[in-house]
């Protein structure tokens, strides 16, 4: 009878081209498991719990020039707060990212400047910069009263807002 080798407790050696090779490998198969996962989640942007909001907004009888427009669920409506930016007076909130199909409430904001100036607390010293306040009366944003009934599908919504 021949002799058995002798039992090791160290882990296999290997060669160290393959180490490489075998970490890139696995990457690869966990990026691909990642991207067929957010590819499911995702779905086909089909989703009827969202609408597609579009529409314009004046400040004062004029187009608002930038701002930001955002949609808040209301009620039992299901869903997260979502909105978008204002520019040159008219908004697209498209279904991918779209307000939730039901009640919402809708707050609009800009800032104006107002012409003073003050100390810009992350720039160097003695650096400055123009104060903002907000160009929006609070009753069409913080304290909004606007509401939109959004359904599935497209949805137009022109809104008027005073400045304060």
């Amino acid at each position: 009878m021949g002799k058995w080798p002798a039992k090791t407790t160290s882990a296999p050696k290997l060669h160290r081209d393959q180490f490489p090779t075998m970490t890139v490998m696995n990457l690869l198969r966990a990026a691909g498991c990642v991207f067929v996962l957010v590819v499911v989640a995702s779905g086909c942007t089909n989703d009827s719990s969202r609408g597609t909001v579009t529409g314009s907004v004046t400040l004062d009888g004029e187009p608002l020039a930038q701002g930001a427009i955002k949609f808040v669920p209301l009620g039992k409506t299901p869903g997260v707060v979502t909105g978008t930016e204002i520019k040159d007076g008219r908004y697209l909130l498209p279904a991918e990212i779209g307000a939730a199909v039901g009640k919402n409430r809708v707050e609009i904001t800009a800032v104006r400047k107002t012409g003073k100036m003050a100390q810009n607390p992350l720039g160097p010293p003695g650096s400055q910069l123009e104060m903002e306040t907000s160009a929006i009366a609070e009753r069409f944003n913080v304290a909004s009263t606007l509401e939109l009934d959004v359904k599935a599908g497209q949805n137009q919504a022109d809104f008027a807002v005073a400045g304060e």
